[in-house]
């Protein structure tokens, strides 16, 4: 009988190994367990399939199928990070994460799980960013603020012409018409959105936000001026 992700997996037209599947059920495993002690996630363990890694799989058919690196900016207890170098082998992850014992989580699974296309920073983005603008051909948010917060963290990491996945909910065609200012200082297109339902209440809306012109170093600003001023 198929357990409950292998039946999402078979819904989103998601194709994955036996080896794969199994570390993302350690992987659930393991986090479940260690949020009993550090706050890693308010997902409960029924929702866990569905809006913990199908959630961050997705998109999985749209990424390149040869070597690419990615950035997970806010990665918390490594979603999606951890997810798209545990399913994707030609990605090269970056999970940064500023809370220490989110990282101490990340730092066990990348161990447990023996992925060696994957690391963890305890840093802020607006401070990782100065080592490494233009670095990373995609970068990834979930959960983070909204949209016109969420770019200006992001845009620095991303090459030109590499592309902004940003994870948004039902509310997201209002906050792409608060980004057109972002956009334009930012140099970002919006190149494609993926709509899906994840069930019946939950609408998922994935942004592929391209950067067609190098970033302004002036950005990402300090998060505190992020947030008291948008762009």
């Amino acid at each position: 009988m198929e357990n409950s992700l292998i039946k999402l997996l078979n819904k989103f037209d998601i194709l994955l190994s036996k080896d794969k599947i199994e570390k993302l059920e350690i992987l659930k495993k393991e986090t479940i367990s260690a949020n009993e002690f550090v706050n890693l996630t308010s997902i409960s363990e029924t929702e866990f399939d569905l809006k913990m890694i199908i959630d961050c799989l997705i998109f999985i058919n749209e990424m390149p199928k040869e070597e690419f690196s990615i950035i997970d900016v806010g990665s918390g207890a490594g979603f999606p990070g951890l997810v798209v170098a545990i399913c994707l082998d030609n990605a090269h992850v970056t999970c940064l994460e500023a809370t220490n014992k989110k990282c101490q989580h990340i730092s066990k699974m990348i161990k447990l799980l023996n992925l060696n296309n994957v690391t963890v920073v305890n840093k802020r983005a607006e401070d990782f960013v100065i080592d490494k603008r233009e670095a990373y051909d995609f970068a990834i948010a979930r959960g983070l603020k909204s949209l016109n917060i969420l770019v200006e963290l992001l845009a620095g990491f991303v090459k030109t012409n590499g592309d902004i996945i940003a994870l948004k909910s039902l509310n997201y065609l209002n906050e792409i018409k608060e980004c057109e200012n972002a956009f334009k200082k930012l140099n970002l297109k919006l190149s494609n959105v993926l709509k899906y339902d994840l069930d019946v209440d939950s609408f998922r809306a994935v942004l592929f936000i391209k950067k067609f012109k190098k970033t302004s170093n002036k950005y990402p600003r300090q998060y505190k001026d992020i947030l008291k001023k948008p762009l």
